[in-house]
């Protein structure tokens, strides 16, 4: 019974008590699953249920290990001092990965039609600006407001000049928008050409704007409703960029009530 309680709180952490064997394999096939466990409550706490059986399972009808490898054999049972070492590195390695790469589940129209709300989306954390941040990258920046955190599109790099013209997207006065994700927008009348931000670069800009050197300049894919970016605070400094983001899909059908943020009209 502790076995399985130990598990449902800690999951493959709990599983140490009964099998450092165990713990390491439901750790490996946790690591593989998360993507899909990220910001989905009731399958975490499915993978707590699975956890409590797995553990109450090995502890009361533990399977025969006859003939398997030593190594395997010793790993089942390895005594508390070994468990506790196996635990301090499970906790270890799990905080080096989520300092090079982490999941996060999207709420946002704010990037259709190349990812929905609700997406599960991958970031990078480790990464050189200078060399990775380019145009079409898809980041996740700080606010410079609130110290929040948003996802956008990098449309323009140190000295260039940028420019929205009934929103589309001029980068030194060159069509620069994917025409078909544009083409989707436009099918699902979400591009809205009267929006004032979008027939400005920069609050309060009516021409085009220069990004100043150490910046990058933010624009959401989803050009129908005022999303923050860098058409109300202006480009952000390299150093706020946070995260390096890896789109699943490309350009996916719409309707227009996707499009806009919950009790715009």
């Amino acid at each position: 019974m502790l076995a399985g309680l130990l598990g449902f709180v800690l999951g493959p952490l709990g599983l140490l008590y009964t099998s450092t064997l165990l713990a390491l394999g439901s750790w490996i096939l946790v690591l593989l699953a998360w993507p899909y466990l990220v910001g989905a409550e009731w399958r975490m706490w499915g993978l707590r249920a699975a956890a409590a059986g797995l553990g109450f399972w090995w502890a009361e009808y533990r399977p025969p290990l006859n003939g398997w490898p030593r190594l395997l054999m010793t790993l089942d049972r390895p005594g508390k001092r070994k468990a506790l070492l196996a635990g301090l590195g499970l906790l270890a390695a799990t905080s080096a990965l989520s300092r090079v790469v982490t999941y996060t589940r999207t709420s946002s129209p704010v990037m259709l039609p190349t990812i929905a709300p609700g997406e599960v989306v991958r970031v990078r954390l480790r990464f050189d600006p200078a060399r990775s941040v380019q145009r079409g990258t898809l980041v996740v920046y700080q606010l410079p407001s609130s110290g929040g955190r948003a996802l956008s599109r990098v449309v323009g790099l140190a000295g260039d000049r940028i420019e929205l013209r009934r929103g589309l997207l001029f980068v030194n006065g060159q069509p620069s928008d994917d025409p078909a994700r544009i083409e989707v927008l436009r099918a699902a009348q979400c591009l809205d050409e009267r929006l004032v931000l979008n027939n400005q670069a920069r609050l309060g800009h009516s021409g085009a704007v220069q990004v100043p050197t150490g910046h990058v300049f933010v624009l959401a894919d989803n050009r129908a409703d005022l999303y923050a970016d860098s058409r109300s605070f202006g480009p952000v400094p390299l150093e706020q960029v946070v995260g390096l983001v890896q789109p699943r899909r490309q350009s996916r059908a719409l309707k227009a009530e996707q499009c806009r943020l919950e009790g715009s009209p």
